[in-house]
């Protein structure tokens, strides 16, 4: 263009017009935005219903109160953490539970104990025992990757501190002695070669768990090995009253004979006022003599995923301890 005072030169060319914005440029975000949206939509509803499930099954009192006390000694970032690990790793037993019909009564939070996930059935299988026993695990090594990746995406050592302690978690989970997720599926898979194997696991189990507790001073191993002898215990009069009950009549035709018989196996002394108690008694020795065992295809199968998980965990735990203010829980392996 021309200057004031000066006249513009014929020849030169006029000035080009900006050029428009393409209609496909700008219809590309909102294009975007239409197709994904109705997704998106639809996973934060998935999450927000599953969010609603945890909620409904956890007793928020004992949550509220494990939260305090680790909040009291620790911090309130390391509560919520530990918290979100925990509800995450029960809710994955609470999830094997419904998928195979099982009675969820709740998750409860114990301070310094962790959590546990209730049912009101007993297990139909051994197979349902490792599917319940080793989807806890699994859950919670699978929440393990989220800070891990974090680190790799910031460089904070902050995250790779958080893999290891959920990995420590769930690997002491793993270990083998009940009532702990490693002790369970152990015993599913002891228990469906015989009732004696399944016996002697649990009490090598127990013997492990008061070595372990000795060794490092742990107090929370010895709590584990006494609710593991009550277990182990009710499992084993179960089994007994399990084979007793095959050696008798239909329930039907039950005599005093038959009553004193049983009640001596399972049930408390003569002339206790506990009939409910053992009528109760007496049903879950019928289910446990109709526990199906673990096929070998079965028994392969749940066992590769048990070490596979630990082994995971170990790998993710000695990468941790290469990071720098990360090691700590890797100490306790050592």
């Amino acid at each position: 263009g021309a200057t004031p005072g000066e006249r513009a030169d014929p020849a030169d060319p006029a000035p080009a017009p900006a050029p428009a914005p393409s209609p496909g440029r700008r219809a590309g975000p909102l294009a975007l935005l239409a197709k994904l949206g109705p997704k998106l939509l639809g996973l934060l509803a998935k999450l927000g219903g599953a969010a609603l499930k945890v909620v409904k099954t956890t007793n928020l009192a004992w949550a509220a109160a494990s939260a305090a006390v680790y909040s009291l000694l620790f911090s309130w970032q390391f509560a919520a953490l530990l918290l979100l690990q925990l509800v995450v790793h029960e809710y994955g037993h609470v999830h094997a539970m419904r998928r195979t019909g099982m009675r969820v009564r709740g998750m409860y939070f114990v301070p310094f104990l962790g959590a546990l996930a209730v049912t009101e059935d007993a297990f139909t299988s051994r197979r349902q025992q490792a599917y319940v026993a080793l989807n806890g695990p699994l859950w919670g090594a699978l929440l393990c990757l989220l800070p891990a990746g974090l680190y790799l995406l910031t460089g904070r050592p902050f995250w790779a501190a958080t893999a290891a302690w959920w990995a420590v978690i769930n690997l002491f989970n793993l270990l083998p002695i009940s009532p702990l997720d490693g002790g369970r599926a152990m015993a599913a898979f002891a228990f469906s070669f015989s009732s004696s194997l399944g016996v002697a696991v649990g009490l090598a189990g127990l013997a492990g768990a008061v070595a372990l507790g000795t060794a490092m001073g742990f107090s929370v191993v010895w709590v584990v090995a006494l609710v593991g002898a009550m277990e182990l215990v009710a499992e084993s009069r179960a089994r007994a009253g399990g084979r007793a009950l095959r050696l008798l009549p239909d329930p039907a035709r039950f005599g005093p004979a038959h009553f004193h018989f049983l009640r001596a196996l399972v049930g408390p002394p003569p002339g206790s006022p506990s009939d409910p108690r053992f009528a109760v008694d007496l049903v879950r020795a019928e289910q446990a003599a109709r526990v199906e065992p673990l096929r070998r295809a079965e028994l392969l199968g749940w066992g590769l995923l048990y070490a596979g998980l630990a082994a995971g965990l170990l790998l993710l735990v000695a990468w941790a301890s290469q990071v720098g203010g990360a090691g700590h829980a890797a100490q306790l392996l050592t």
